[in-house]
């Protein structure tokens, strides 16, 4: 029996034609909506899948299998779907993060809880070594961590928030 842990995720683009699959994707990974007034597991729908992204209402699971998350990313893309999940860390396992747009391709790392990058030690030791140049090292970090690909990420699938004056 393996280990499981909690994952959610923004889906936030499927291609026309694909929604049927990505139901089924869903299906077979035994999703659910965050907080949804209906129950999805294993009941997802092509109209249900756009709701969920038209809706802007995260994708979970409280039973998620650790380390599944690769499997899950890789088929996503393969859909061309444009996303982001991560599945929390439990017991040995790290936490993971995938994210994944056309213009900007796949992004990863481990993560936190709170779907937040992490990077140990021993990696910020290795820059230091490979980097001496402090200015550098910051931004191989910020590469590393994914500052960057997630600005542009979020500035590309998320609308620009208004301000009511």
């Amino acid at each position: 029996m393996s280990d499981h842990t909690e994952m959610s995720g923004w889906l936030y683009s499927v291609p026309k034609g694909k929604a049927k699959k990505v139901a089924a994707l869903f299906n077979d990974y035994a999703l659910d909506e965050d907080h949804g007034a209906r129950y999805h597991k294993g009941a997802w729908t092509p109209a249900e899948v756009r709701e969920l992204i038209d809706a802007q209402v995260q994708f979970t699971d409280d039973q998620f299998q650790c380390g599944s998350g690769h499997d899950l990313a890789k088929a996503l893309r393969k859909l061309g779907c444009v996303f982001e999940f991560h599945e929390d860390p439990k017991y040995e396992w790290m936490g993971d993060l995938h994210m994944w747009h056309p213009e900007l391709g796949q992004f990863y790392s481990i993560c936190d809880a709170d779907g937040e990058t992490t990077i140990g030690s021993s990696e910020i030791e290795h820059l230091e070594r490979k980097f001496p140049k402090a200015g550098s090292r910051w931004v191989e970090l910020r590469a590393r961590l994914g500052v960057d690909y997630m600005e542009k990420f979020h500035a590309l699938v998320r609308p620009p928030e208004t301000v009511d004056v």
